[in-house]
């Protein structure tokens, strides 16, 4: 797992540089691409989402920076899935978040994106 996560961490990096400045847009986007995807989402959030977008870029940035430390970045892992779990967050809404996650990074990143970072 570790050579695979080594491989893909200088893409996932620069994937991240394409978007970093925007990315209260490509929170903005993201979350509108979920709720527009399942509209029963939306209950799960509070009514005002600067904080949860900041908290999403913020745990997007962590991801991307600890990487390449395997045990930090399973620690922080865990720790994101224990913190969803008392929200009720079930196994489905991860797919719905990957597609919109992955929607989001292509609309703000436009002609920087490529086929390369959606494998990442």
């Amino acid at each position: 797992m570790r050579s695979v996560v080594s491989a893909l961490s200088p893409l996932l990096r620069e994937s991240w540089s394409h978007v970093r400045d925007a990315s209260d847009d490509l929170a903005s986007y993201l979350f509108a691409r979920l709720f527009l995807a399942e509209p029963s989402l939306r209950d799960m959030f509070p009514v005002d989402m600067a904080s949860q977008r900041a908290r999403l870029v913020g745990a997007l940035a962590i991801m991307i920076e600890t990487i390449d430390d395997q045990d930090r970045f399973e620690q922080i892992m865990r720790d994101l899935g224990r913190h969803h779990v008392k929200f009720h967050v079930q196994p489905e809404h991860f797919a719905m978040f990957e597609t919109a996650l992955l929607d989001a990074l292509r609309n703000v990143a436009g002609d920087h994106w490529s086929h390369q970072y959606d494998q990442a």
